[in-house]
């Protein structure tokens, strides 16, 4: 005999039995107190931290950068010849990195040291941070995420410090965030490009890597490539027209500036006619493999290598 649909039977449905199961497996799970994610994100700061505590915190430029902001603070005007040196005084010079060391200068009136200490460490641990949020959220894992800000905090300490680079580092993934986000379907965070560039060229002269870096990432949709694990798609037309749109945009802006053209043509001055001064930039240089950091540092790029190779082989 059939029995009607309404009817209780007692006899309880798998899908029911499947709910009741879920219930009782989460009333006797163990309460979590803190996600995963961010216990990573924690250890990373720590991390940033610790590399803070164990090397010298010092750095030869910041009361040179520091005097520079005191005068534009107490006289309202930015220098424009050298006043600092003794056999090139009162030859031309201009202070590309003006706007990057007032933060540092009222942190330093307001707290002193520790001021510059916390400033420093906070845009430090801000960066790492920053770079852990984007690569989760472009590829899903946590995991691997947390392995490669790793790396990429062995690959930075040498910069740790007051330095105005930093500026330019968080600059950089923002503006890799806000294309991120235009990639996405998102076009008003690509409007907020031209203004960075318009900060970024009076804080430091990174902004050259910025624009590469966004000519790079525009051209790579300008065709279909899938081999392996590079993959790109072209972009949609409007998208195309927006991103050059930006683009000149972004270059007009770098001439909103206390020195105009003399800012923007600053940092190929540097590295073609300021040898010296390129010898002395140590992220420029080599990594010491001889040292703990560069012996860490090449047991990541081995096991990267390496993992390459097999891929290859796989293929």
């Amino acid at each position: 005999m059939s029995i009607p649909p309404n009817v209780v039977t007692g006899v309880a449905s798998p899908a029911a039995a499947d709910v009741a199961a879920s219930a009782q497996t989460a009333a006797h799970k163990p309460q979590v107190w803190l996600r995963f994610h961010w216990v990573l994100a924690a250890s990373v700061a720590l991390l940033v931290f610790v590399f803070y505590s164990f090397q010298q915190f010092a750095d030869p430029d910041i009361w040179w950068h520091l005097n520079n902001a005191e005068q534009l603070v107490t006289t309202g005007h930015l220098p424009t010849v050298d006043v600092y040196s003794y056999t090139a005084r009162g030859a031309t010079w201009i202070n590309h990195e003006w706007l990057g060391e007032l933060p540092y200068y009222f942190a330093f009136k307001a707290f002193g040291l520790r001021g510059l200490y916390g400033l420093s460490l906070l845009l430090s641990v801000a960066t790492v941070l920053a770079i852990l949020f984007r690569s989760y959220k472009y590829t899903g894992d946590i995991k691997n995420s947390f392995f490669m800000i790793v790396f990429c905090v062995l690959l930075t300490v040498v910069s740790y410090g007051p330095r105005m680079l930093i500026f330019g580092w968080l600059y950089l993934i923002f503006m890799l965030y806000a294309l991120d986000r235009f990639r996405e379907g998102n076009e008003k965070w690509l409007w907020t490009i031209p203004p960075l560039f318009c900060l970024w060229i009076n804080t430091h002269g990174s902004w050259m890597i910025g624009l590469v870096v966004y000519c790079i990432v525009a051209a790579s949709g300008c065709v279909n490539i899938s081999t392996g694990l590079i993959e790109t798609t072209r972009w949609p037309k409007r998208k195309m027209i927006l991103l050059g749109i930006v683009l000149l945009l972004s270059g007009i802006v770098l001439f909103v500036n206390p020195y105009g053209y003399h800012l923007v043509k600053y940092p190929f001055d540097m590295a073609f006619h300021q040898k010296l001064n390129i010898q002395h930039v140590e992220e420029w240089a080599s990594v010491d493999f001889h040292n703990a950091r560069g012996k860490i540092v090449f047991a990541f790029v081995g096991a990267e290598n390496g993992a390459w190779t097999k891929f290859f082989c796989w293929l």
